[in-house]
């Protein structure tokens, strides 16, 4: 029992410590960062982002792609990325101010996509409405976006399209069922539901 006080308060004071580290210290020195301006003060970076930048990043963060892909151009002694045109200087603080949920990235298997914006002007230039998203089609399925539910004037479906059912005989044209029983009370209903239906 004596040691259980000093056992409480090393596992207290790790986790103290821990947080103020990791925690209070980096807000305290970068929490406060605010967008800088060129000396005629016209060009402010960084610009508050878009509606349509946050409902990408609700999708980046949906389908799991911070699981391949990193959003931060690393530094020369790191890597290559300014190398390779990911980017003219290697990310800073600064460049997250306006972000609620910061995707760095965990491993890079896919592109660094930071700056796709200013690698990819013809993209940018030209986007999609925002209603719309582009279809994805597989060369298995031979589906075309001129095909899709919602061209031919029925509601959307599932994420896939199910499959054409032909429709069943019914018991009663097979040979060798018994018939089933029709009960005059249920008028249109199913044998099952009827009351002069046999129970299992």
């Amino acid at each position: 029992m004596k040691g259980l006080v000093p056992l409480f308060l090393g596992i207290f004071g790790t986790f103290a410590f821990s947080w103020l580290g990791l925690t209070v210290v980096p807000n305290w020195q970068i929490g406060h960062l605010n967008p800088q301006s060129d000396e005629e003060g016209t060009d402010i970076y960084p610009q508050p982002q878009s509606g349509m930048f946050e409902r990408g990043a609700r999708v980046y963060a949906a389908n799991g792609c911070i699981y391949c892909h990193s959003q931060q151009v690393r530094a020369d002694y790191a890597a290559d990325d300014i190398e390779r045109k990911w980017g003219n200087r290697r990310s800073a603080p600064r460049d997250y101010i306006f972000e609620q949920t910061v995707f760095l990235g965990k491993m890079r298997m896919g592109q660094d996509i930071a700056n796709i914006g200013a690698r990819a002007p013809a993209e940018q230039a030209s986007p999609s409405p925002a209603g719309a998203a582009a279809p994805a089609t597989s060369p298995s399925r031979g589906t075309s976006p001129a095909v899709s539910p919602t061209s031919q004037g029925r509601a959307p479906t599932a994420a896939s399209p199910a499959p054409k059912q032909t429709p069943s005989p019914s018991p009663a044209a097979q040979p060798g069922s018994p018939a089933p029983a029709a009960s005059p009370a249920a008028p249109g209903g199913s044998p099952a539901a009827s009351p002069a239906s046999p129970g299992p």
